[in-house]
């Protein structure tokens, strides 16, 4: 099975921020106030705990520093997104995040670049070759 995420920052906020919400208004759905509000003071600290995961992940992978270090922006933009996201599911609930986050998953293909496409399909030829 092939994964593909999106190599533009709008559609990778547009996915994480209102799934990070619903995810946390449902875990949290029958917690005491004042446990989601602790949640919710504590999913600020989220991006400054998941980049260094992200990184040692990166270093096991082997991944080059020059096309990590470039990922490391918007990556954080990412993270801080859905830190957003778990802080108001947990203080406020989940909103009309399940609404748009079930439009953006009927649309997002058309999101995909030409680029990543061909990566895939790359990714795909070099495999089917291996096997």
């Amino acid at each position: 099975m092939f994964h593909l995420n999106y190599s533009a920052l709008g559609p990778a906020i547009r996915a994480d921020y209102p799934a990070s919400r619903v995810f946390a208004a449902e875990r949290s759905r029958r917690w005491p106030v004042g446990r989601r509000l602790f949640y919710a003071c504590g999913s600020l600290l989220l991006p400054l705990m998941r980049l260094p995961r992200i990184l040692r992940q990166a270093r096991e992978a082997r991944l080059k520093w020059r096309i990590a270090a470039p990922a490391l922006g918007p990556a954080f933009v990412i993270l801080c997104a859905g830190a957003a996201g778990e802080m108001l599911g947990y203080s406020l609930g989940p909103s009309d995040a399940k609404r748009r986050l079930m439009d953006f998953e009927r649309e997002h293909a058309r999101l995909y670049t030409a680029r990543d496409i061909e990566a895939v399909a790359s990714s795909h030829a070099v495999s089917h070759s291996r096997a």
